[in-house]
């Protein structure tokens, strides 16, 4: 009898340390799967960095918008010889995003609308929109190509009047 008590004693114990266990492993698991699910916010203020500030003679960040995993970007290239806007804008914008999509491992899609300097009136004017997506980049060899193909390999290049 002293001998049955203890084995059921025994198996009381070895079941509620297997619930413990199991439930602190799921525990883990949920609070895994609520990291993942967390999107984290980019601002202006972690794009400035990458992207510079724009204004005047400085080419940079305008203004910037994220969510659901794509971000909308207004960006100034500032530039006086418009003949050579392709060119220039792929050896500015080109390696800006190649370090964009490396530190922000959450953006799928970019927009961009790229301003320049105008002749007339207010100080800067929409010249070309564009989008590009992390698929580009990942197939793309942006070391070579971008710095005077950049507009052939992004998406939905439109340019304003």
């Amino acid at each position: 009898m002293f001998k049955r008590k203890i084995w059921f004693f025994c198996g009381l114990l070895a079941a509620g340390l297997m619930i413990i266990t199991l439930g602190s492993a799921c525990k883990a698991k949920k609070q895994e799967a609520a990291k993942s699910t967390e999107t984290l916010v980019i601002s202006e203020d972690m794009l400035t960095p990458i992207l510079g500030q724009g204004a005047g003679s400085s080419s940079g960040l305008l203004d910037a918008n994220y969510g659901e995993n794509v971000l909308t970007v207004s960006y100034y290239l500032f530039i006086e010889d418009m003949s050579r806007f392709d060119e220039q804008l792929g050896t500015d914008l080109a390696p800006k995003i190649r370090q964009l999509y490396e530190k922000f491992s959450n953006i799928d899609q970019t927009r961009f609308t790229v301003h320049v300097p105008a002749v007339v009136g207010s100080p800067m004017k929409p010249h070309v929109s564009f989008s590009l997506t992390r698929r580009i980049m990942d197939e793309t060899d942006w070391t070579n190509l971008l710095n005077t193909e950049f507009l052939r390999v992004v998406a939905d290049v439109k340019y304003y009047d």
